[in-house]
């Protein structure tokens, strides 16, 4: 695919540039090489009715994680680092912490968000170090769950980062605001996670009307 000879490409002009500059070769071959136009796909991302009927038949512990997932935007491995000791729930927020360098962000609590995690807290004798999720959900039963509603896109885990964004940007969260609390970042990346659906933009053009 184009995304994936496009990455190539730019290592290998990096390479180039860097053999140009030191003298190892006498010029950049790679200068004229374009990138290739790449297609942006637009993400499966349920709506409100369906992502009730999926919560519905996914196991607790399952639905657990999805309500995590959609509710802060996290990433996987967040989700699997995820402890005790990064809930606060006297703030309303919890911590994401970032494995590789430590740094971490704060994401403020939605109110199921918060009713979830303290009624869990409260159902289990949790250590600060104890993660929150004993597993998080595999991809195939999220399949397999859609299947039995009769839901057909293709839905992971990470589904439910594009699902936090495009519901955050359609009830007026500032792109802003956003990509602190998702943690992407720049706003081009922020740009392929979030997609306002054409209900919505519908509404905003209506306020235009009389």
């Amino acid at each position: 695919p184009a995304a994936s000879r496009n990455r190539i490409l730019a290592a290998l002009k990096v390479i180039f540039k860097t053999a140009s500059v030191w003298g190892y070769v006498p010029h950049d071959p790679a200068v004229p090489v374009k990138m290739e136009r790449e297609d942006i796909k637009t993400k499966d991302v349920l709506d409100d009715g369906e992502f009730e009927r999926l919560l519905a038949e996914l196991s607790d512990d399952n639905r657990r994680v999805v309500l995590v997932a959609a509710d802060t935007g996290m990433r996987r491995a967040e989700l699997e680092r995820l402890a005790w000791d990064d809930v606060d729930l006297i703030s309303g927020e919890l911590r994401v912490v970032q494995a590789k360098n430590g740094e971490f962000r704060v994401v403020p609590l939605t109110d199921r968000l918060h009713s979830l995690l303290a009624e869990l807290k409260r159902s289990a004798k949790v250590h600060p170090k104890a993660p929150v999720f004993e597993a998080v959900v595999d991809n195939r039963a999220l399949t397999a769950a859609l299947a039995r509603v009769g839901i057909d896109k293709h839905i992971t885990l990470h589904s439910f980062r594009h699902q936090f964004a495009t519901r955050a940007l359609e009830r007026g969260m500032s792109s802003f605001h956003l990509q602190a609390i998702g943690g992407w970042k720049s706003p081009v990346m922020l740009q392929r996670y979030g997609k306002v659906r054409n209900a919505a933009l519908h509404e905003q053009m209506a306020k235009l009307n009389g």
